[in-house]
């Protein structure tokens, strides 16, 4: 008899401790609504925030191309092949070296290449398309495409 009463009053103090219990957590968890209503907007913005899709950072920008065929008056043909990439075509005609470039078609440089006594330079340059020379415009176009072919190869 002793036991069964010891065993009910340990079952009441269970029960009531668990009732206690979920009592204080209950009240733990309510607070005001308007500090609910603060938490949870401050989540959701948090939340879009880090589930927006990063966007696109834009290309830096690209350095400006020094398109001025005269730059390449005086280089030696080992500066020029650095600058054009190695030629399509290279002649010899008497005492000048033709070293001739293609844009993809578009035009071609040829670079007149003689010796002196410090070495060998270009001296003379055309850019034309097909037989037709190009005007300053249109040259500059063609080494523009040229430097930038060769800076992305």
């Amino acid at each position: 008899m002793k036991r069964r009463l010891y065993r009910k009053r340990h079952r009441v103090r269970h029960a009531a401790a668990s009732v206690a219990l979920l009592f204080l957590t209950a009240c733990a968890g309510t607070a005001e609504p308007e500090a609910m209503s603060e938490t949870a907007e401050t989540q959701t913005a948090a939340r879009t925030e880090t589930d927006k899709p990063a966007l696109p950072q834009p290309a830096p920008p690209t350095p400006p191309v020094n398109d001025d065929p005269a730059q390449i008056l005086g280089m030696a043909p080992a500066a020029l092949d650095g600058l054009l990439g190695a030629p399509v075509r290279v002649r010899r005609d008497g005492a000048a070296e033709i070293r001739q470039y293609r844009a993809a078609n578009v035009c071609q440089l040829d670079a007149f290449v003689y010796r002196d006594a410090s070495g060998q330079h270009v001296t003379h340059v055309e850019i034309r398309r097909g037989v037709e020379r190009l005007d300053d415009a249109g040259a500059r176009a063609c080494l523009r495409h040229m430097l930038t072919a060769s800076a992305t190869s």
